[in-house]
């Protein structure tokens, strides 16, 4: 199965375009959005991509109690923790997941917020930050997005730059559980 993945994209239409056409050549199965904006998965949604989101800290529905801020997805029987921050936050709402604390019962944690791309493996769980899409992100990194190939035990990621298509980091990992 693979899985496209993407942060931070905040409304940056053109990237979320060029984002979709990278997904549709690669032929991903689900795209995976960790907020800001959540409605910005509608966007893919519109290009027949299978999407599942969380919202941002900042976006509305963060304080909606009917939509998750956090959720955990199970495909192919490998627990996935799709969060947009990798700890507990302010703005959480009651009965919310405690990142920190789910993360021992997942195999993976896809989070974002920080807009920058990071793939580690911690006490056997992966993590993985996709970066950003965001038109003007004065932090130094590019505009990109993560693929991963699921294939228990085997799980291949790599994050890629959105201009150019070039591999920012990647990895192969085998799943403890």
């Amino acid at each position: 199965m693979l899985l496209g993945i993407v942060s931070d994209t905040h409304a940056n239409l053109a990237a979320i375009q060029e984002v979709g056409r990278c997904f549709q050549a690669a032929a991903v199965d689900q795209v995976l959005h960790l907020g800001d904006d959540y409605l910005d998965t509608l966007f893919f949604e519109a290009v027949q991509l299978k999407v599942l989101g969380v919202p941002g800290l900042y976006c509305p529905e963060y304080r909606d109690p009917q939509i998750p801020n956090r959720r955990i997805e199970i495909l192919l029987g490998v627990k996935i923790l799709m969060t947009h921050t990798r700890e507990a936050s302010r703005f959480d709402q009651p009965g919310d997941l405690d990142p920190a604390k789910a993360a021992a019962e997942v195999d993976i944690v896809l989070f974002g917020h920080t807009h920058v791309p990071q793939i580690t493996e911690k006490k056997g769980v992966l993590w993985v930050n996709p970066g950003h899409l965001k038109a003007h992100d004065g932090r130094g990194y590019p505009h990109s997005y993560a693929l991963m190939h699921l294939a228990p035990p085997r799980v291949d990621v790599k994050i890629v730059a959105l201009a150019g298509g070039k591999t920012l980091l990647e990895g192969v990992f085998t799943l403890q559980r």
